[in-house]
């Protein structure tokens, strides 16, 4: 598990996981750089993610560069009881690395790829879409939309009469993307140490570079031998990442491709700074550059913490006593910059370009979010074999926690565009 994710190319864990764990379901909800793979086990709902012995989200597991992680279990039906109802549709454990005892070994892994979709449909040419609508009107008892001369002209691609295909316009044939994790582990007889940092890049297949999207991570994981039966973990992760996209979505643009007729041109009249007014006004090469629609932006700070205590009782054989206490922060900001833009018909018979605004009002809207949870844990085990054979375990646990969450968002239209900051715009339709 651990090592086949070591080897992926994914922006998160549950991207890199995918097609890797029998019984497991992956799911892509979205195509952007960045975008995470909902998982569940058997087709059963979301799934229980416990990261170091503790209750937690697909989110936090997300937060995890898969070069930190050691391992990866997954439990189903009644393995996974004690973890109670939140384990109905099952349990996927995760193991951090933690150090190993003896001098500091150094470890670096750097992946480079290259990503393409491995199957678009492909769309009917400009010869062929009109040849279909004139069959069309002929079909409904109306007369051909086009002469045979004229429609010859669209199939042999003559001057004014070029086909556009939509999805190269808008998309290029494959995108780079690098990651980077660089670690060290060590100890001593009585202090074990990891520590991590990690960086992903990703700018996707649209063109205009609209989409972008970088991770940083780090992990220190600490373990030291306080006494004799006494040893105390601290456990501490971090994610800083940052996504950017055009106004309108990777799945609104890809839809524009198929929706757009390959009759239409991008700009108006083939000039660059006139884009073109197309079929239900979704042109995807204006849609994707952020500096005619605008663009959204999000930031993101994410801390994880563990810290626990473990005794082993000396007068019982077997009997360990386990506190623990976990805190994780997500801190989010996200700016949605919003530009109403034009495109336009050319009126080659008065040489003009006639106007159309799309999108209007223009906006500008900040959101923050501040979320938080605590979890208390505390756990008794026996563990032991008799006669060599016969082996008896049972745990108890007790666990509680706490969640709590703040956000805020603030909103400006703009009376017209000037920047991408909230005091520029109008102070009469504020939220």
């Amino acid at each position: 598990g651990a090592e086949k994710l070591s080897q992926s190319v994914g922006a998160n864990v549950s991207t890199a996981l995918a097609g890797k764990v029998a019984g497991v379901n992956f799911r892509m909800m979205d195509g952007q750089p960045g975008a995470a793979t909902s998982i569940s086990i058997r087709n059963m709902g979301n799934a229980l993610f416990v990261i170091d012995g503790v209750q937690s989200t697909q989110g936090s597991f997300n937060n995890l560069d898969f070069n930190d992680i050691e391992s990866i279990s997954v439990l189903k039906d009644a393995s996974a009881a004690i973890y109670g109802l939140n384990a109905a549709n099952g349990v996927i454990l995760v193991t951090t690395k933690k150090g190993q005892k003896g001098k500091p070994r150094f470890n670096y892994s750097g992946v480079f790829g290259w990503q393409k979709p491995t199957d678009v449909p492909e769309m009917m040419n400009a010869g062929q879409f009109m040849d279909i609508k004139n069959e069309a009107s002929i079909n409904a008892g109306g007369e051909p939309i086009l002469t045979k001369e004229e429609l010859m002209k669209w199939k042999e691609g003559a001057p004014g009469y070029e086909s556009t295909d939509w999805y190269d316009e808008a998309m290029k044939g494959s995108a780079f993307q690098q990651q980077h994790n660089f670690s060290v582990t060590g100890g001593s007889e009585n202090v074990d140490f990891f520590f991590s940092l990690g960086y992903l890049t990703d700018n996707g297949i649209v063109k205009n570079d609209g989409f972008d999207y970088e991770k940083y991570t780090f992990r220190s994981n600490l373990s030291a031998k306080l006494s004799k039966h006494l040893t105390a973990e601290v456990l501490i992760g971090g994610r800083y990442d940052t996504k950017k996209t055009p106004r309108f979505t990777f799945f609104d643009i890809f839809k524009a491709t198929r929706a757009a007729w390959p009759t239409e041109r991008p700009f108006a009249n083939n000039n660059p700074d006139y884009p073109s007014k197309v079929f239900l006004d979704n042109n995807p090469v204006a849609m994707s550059d952020p500096d005619i629609v605008g663009y959204s932006q999000t930031n993101n700070k994410a801390l994880q913490t563990t810290a626990s205590v473990k005794y082993d009782v000396p007068f019982v054989q077997g009997l360990q006593i386990k506190a623990t206490g976990a805190y994780d922060s997500n801190m989010y900001m996200g700016k949605n910059a919003h530009r109403s833009y034009d495109v336009f018909t050319y009126a080659s018979e008065t040489d003009t370009y006639l106007k159309q605004t799309i999108g209007a009002p223009a906006y500008i809207n900040n959101s923050y979010d501040d979320h938080n949870k605590l979890v208390l844990q505390a756990q008794v085990s026996y563990q032991r074999l008799f006669n060599k054979r016969h082996n008896v375990g049972v745990t108890l646990v007790y666990e509680q926690s706490k969640y709590w969450y703040r956000n805020s968002s603030l909103h400006r239209d703009y009376d017209f565009y000037t920047n991408d900051q909230v005091d520029q715009g109008s102070v009469n339709n504020m939220k």
